[in-house]
């Protein structure tokens, strides 16, 4: 018999429906039985606790302050530290 001269057949769109299905579900169940298990252990629950409250501060009253004059001190006041870790 020749390859040419087997009939084709359509394809039953129902069988592969039904194999599509069929596959998923007993993969499913065989990725179940392989997956690795998980093992937690019982803890029993910790009770919440809120935090306390922070006392209460009063606000300071805040002066403007000139963000130039404030950098030129943060800066004096790290080159002295660094002169000081040098010794000089």
């Amino acid at each position: 018999m020749n390859l040419n001269q087997q009939k084709q057949a359509p394809i039953d769109a129902g069988g592969v429906v039904f194999g599509v299905i069929l596959g998923m579900l007993v993969g499913g169940v065989v990725a179940l039985f392989k997956a690795p298990r998980l093992r937690v252990r019982h803890q029993p629950r910790k009770p919440i606790i809120p935090a306390p409250e922070p006392p209460a501060v009063k606000a300071l009253p805040t002066l403007p302050t000139d963000p130039v004059e404030e950098s030129r001190t943060q800066a004096i006041a790290a080159a002295r530290r660094r002169r000081f870790e040098l010794g000089v």
